[in-house]
């Protein structure tokens, strides 16, 4: 299942705004969601790099995580997946 959900992230380096917007409350900070069976794929588009900030089961509730005042929006020393976007 990870090997699958790693190839799933790989295509971000190509279309990093695919999957739908997630309203986190501050545009600055805009999160997209990317669908994968049952799990949801939670990232961030930087200006080179896409951030991988969490991969959530549907069934878990990810508003406590993808809040402004969560953890996972840049207030937890947890190292997030980060890579770089390449052009083409």
């Amino acid at each position: 299942m990870v090997k699958e959900i790693y190839e799933k992230v790989d295509v971000l380096k190509i279309f990093g705004g695919i999957g739908y917007r997630y309203d986190v409350g501050d545009e600055e900070k805009e999160v997209r969601i990317l669908l994968y069976g049952h799990y949801r794929i939670a990232y961030r588009v930087k200006k080179d790099a896409v951030e991988i900030l969490g991969v959530f089961h549907g069934a878990m509730d990810i508003k406590k995580y993808l809040s402004i005042e969560g953890r996972m929006m840049g207030k937890s020393s947890k190292k997030k997946f980060t890579f770089s976007v390449k052009e083409k």
